[in-house]
């Protein structure tokens, strides 16, 4: 779900800003504040809509990349289908998926998949959204494009279209309060969904590098270092933390920095 950072975090009651000395360090040296420095953060999916989580310091994506290490969010797109005269696909659905003219796919392959939201959120997630939706994946001859049936009733005219997230930093949301980004794998035969899950992994990011240029009183500790996210949380069944997950991010140190583990 979108997340929303505490009331109390406002008040630094999270960061550490005075006990760390952290203002007079930046008012003596104000380049010092994390740019150039990556922080890899092995926790829950973050929410990357969140407003302290855009821009570095320096204008740069906060937020490089988000990586599922838990396989929450794995759909097997290897089914591939063609349009039919009037540009419809049939889902795995089984819903009609019309295919808006717009969307460029020069060899007319679509690889289809099939998610429950039940491998993606919490209980409290269950209750308000349909189990399946569709997941339709394509190249448009420059690069591959993604999108989930988020209207779930086969009306793609108003879903995002999104590509591998370290690519456009774009995200969709689900009913409006359900945020995730995409990845696409194994030549369009592989679909990963980033979703939103939980607040914590959220909170240690603004903790860590938030920035809020218009109140700087909210940043977090290094608000000119760039994140990527590790998500190793399984929101099946509710553990803090899969062992083969954790391990696998502590394997990518080509992309490691700083790594903050779970608090």
């Amino acid at each position: 779900m979108v997340s929303e950072v505490p009331d109390s975090f406002n008040k630094n009651i999270y960061i550490a800003k005075n006990p760390t000395q952290q203002p007079q360090f930046l008012k003596k040296y104000p380049n010092f504040d994390g740019r150039g420095v990556i922080i890899g953060i092995i926790d829950s999916c973050i929410d990357v809509s969140l407003p302290g989580l855009q821009k570095t310091s320096t204008g740069l994506p906060k937020i490089i990349d988000c990586i599922d290490l838990t396989g929450n969010g794995f759909v097997n797109t290897s089914t591939i289908k063609s349009v039919d005269k009037n540009n419809i696909l049939i889902g795995l659905t089984g819903l009609n998926l019309k295919i808006p003219l717009t969307w460029k796919n020069p060899t007319g392959e679509w690889h289809l998949g099939i998610k429950s939201i039940y491998e993606l959120f919490d209980e409290e997630a269950h209750e308000k959204i349909i189990v399946i939706l569709d997941c339709i994946v394509w190249n448009n001859g420059k690069e591959w494009n993604a999108c989930l049936d988020t209207s779930f009733i086969g009306d793609l005219n108003n879903v995002k279209v999104l590509t591998n997230f370290k690519d456009c930093h774009g995200f969709g949301t689900f009913l409006n309060d359900l945020t995730f980004c995409l990845n696409i794998r194994e030549n369009g035969n592989l679909l990963e969904i980033y979703a939103t899950n939980t607040e914590h992994g959220s909170t240690i990011a603004n903790i860590c590098a938030g920035f809020y240029p218009d109140e700087p009183e909210k940043n977090g500790l290094a608000p000119g270092a760039q994140i990527i996210s590790f998500d190793v949380w399984d929101a099946r069944d509710g553990e803090y933390g899969s062992c083969r997950a954790i391990t696998k991010a502590l394997q990518r140190f080509d992309y490691i920095i700083f790594i903050r583990p779970f608090s």
